[in-house]
């Protein structure tokens, strides 16, 4: 499923686009369920601070989706049960608590910060003497962190780590 969401120009209603079927999205909309199940599954600290804004699962819905799906640029938002993020400005933009958390959320991948940069890196193909670069680290503190994120994963080979990558979101 590839669908796309923006808001009215006044920025009260989300609008979906899916197959250039547009339609306002409402509480009864097959769409929050998807997206409050995304994010409950993807961003549990999202979710946890829309539950602590707001008792209406619609209404996180609609907040989600507004700091993170303003744009209606044609690229699908939601894309087989993944984001696809947009940079939406907002006015409250480096002091607005909720940055972070409900914007540009952290995604749930049992990775540490410093291991997410490291697959980021190894994922876009660099070796381990350009990650160790990129981070300012030793190459042998590359490897390291690369052994146990193979670990934590499962895998063993930079081509999964990639696709995982992909998969996750960590990388596009």
């Amino acid at each position: 499923m590839k669908v796309e969401i923006f808001t009215t120009a006044d920025g009260i209603d989300l609008i979906a686009n899916q197959g250039d079927q547009f339609r306002t999205i409402n509480e009864h909309d097959s769409l929050v369920d998807l997206i409050d199940s995304i994010v409950s599954e993807k961003y549990p600290k999202a979710k946890k601070r829309l539950e602590a804004l707001y008792s209406n699962k619609f209404t996180q819905v609609r907040r989600f989706c507004k700091c993170n799906f303003a744009k209606n640029d044609r690229i699908p938002d939601i894309d087989n049960e993944h984001f696809n993020f947009e940079f939406v400005p907002c006015p409250l933009r480096g002091e607005c608590p909720d940055e972070n958390i409900i914007c540009n959320p952290e995604l749930k991948t049992g990775l540490t910060v410093r291991e997410t940069e490291i697959v980021r890196e190894f994922a876009a193909g660099k070796l381990a003497k350009e990650v160790a670069v990129a981070l300012c680290i030793t190459q042998s503190t590359a490897e390291t962190h690369k052994r146990h994120i193979y670990s934590k994963l499962g895998i063993s080979t930079v081509g999964e780590l990639a696709t995982w990558a992909h998969n996750m979101q960590v990388i596009h």
